[in-house]
């Protein structure tokens, strides 16, 4: 197993600025954020009243200068303050609708009502839950539900989410017709609910099921996961032998080994399907 161990010096916010300002980080954010909602959130360990409301959602990056502007707009450089970036898991037809950058003056009530309307599909999130003291633990689930979604032939991918783990069935392998409108019987988000606890009873029970609902964000592949001690890339894995040899103390801004341009996000059984998962669950 792989002993999480304390890094060997503290991190600075110009790690934070060196890390975004590659133009390959840069590339690879915005091939995750295309017509999804975008939101850079304080995280938690910040203790700074004013600072923990400069939180902001419905950011719209589609491209390199949408990511630069809003990093701009939210003074997060000038300011210092080490936003944790954070995607939808609803993917939109043209995306959200276009955005001025004064926060406190926008005002998104209709969409929220209605932004399943634009939904094109909504990735299911399996959120590994376990902490970064008992990641071996986290990691040996992760290994079982691969190995357990690979005899299915299920479509996933699978990332360090900095305290954990998230596995991603992409949104479009769900059926077609499954409805996006929460107030509906059978909706998608419902379906999902339903396979997480039959994964939480019968995989592990480190899944987070508080989770499923249509404006659940999750972190976003390729930006830094931001504690108060420590700071990791939210590494994709592209490979089951890379996810065998997880190591965290490599994923550290500082120490990350892996060539970025390019890289993208690995779908493993691509050419799989949910039938026998569905099958399992009873849906």
């Amino acid at each position: 197993m792989y002993r999480y161990t304390k890094p060997s010096r503290a991190w600075t916010f110009k790690d934070i600025r060196d890390w975004y300002s590659r133009a390959d980080v840069k590339f690879e954010i915005i091939k995750q954020t295309f017509k999804r909602e975008t939101a850079f959130l304080v995280p938690k360990f910040i203790e700074d009243e004013d600072m923990s409301r400069s939180s902001v959602r419905m950011l719209k990056i589609h491209n390199v200068p949408h990511l630069e502007v809003s990093i701009k707009a939210t003074r997060m450089m000038e300011r210092e303050v080490p936003y944790n970036m954070y995607f939808s898991l609803a993917r939109y037809f043209d995306g959200i609708p276009n955005q001025h950058l004064n926060f406190a003056t926008r005002d998104n009530t209709s969409w929220n009502h209605e932004h399943f309307k634009s939904m094109s599909w909504f990735d299911m999130l399996i959120d590994i839950d376990c902490g970064i003291d008992n990641i071996d633990y986290g990691w040996s689930s992760v290994m079982d539900m691969a190995k357990y979604f690979d005899a299915l032939s299920v479509p996933y991918s699978v990332r360090f989410s900095g305290g954990g783990f998230h596995i991603v069935i992409p949104g479009q392998y769900f059926p077609r017709n499954t409805s996006f409108d929460p107030k509906d019987a059978n909706n998608i988000y419902k379906m999902q609910i339903k396979i997480a606890k039959h994964l939480y009873e019968h995989r592990t029970e480190l899944i987070d099921l508080s989770i499923y609902d249509s404006r659940r964000i999750a972190k976003i592949p390729y930006s830094l996961a931001v504690y108060k001690d420590d700071i990791f890339v939210c590494h994709p894995f592209n490979s089951i032998e890379e996810l065998r040899a997880f190591n965290p103390n490599d994923l550290r801004i500082w120490d990350y080994p892996h060539e970025i341009r390019n890289r993208g996000v690995k779908v493993f059984n691509d050419f799989g399907n949910l039938a026998e998962l569905f099958k399992e669950v009873g849906l």
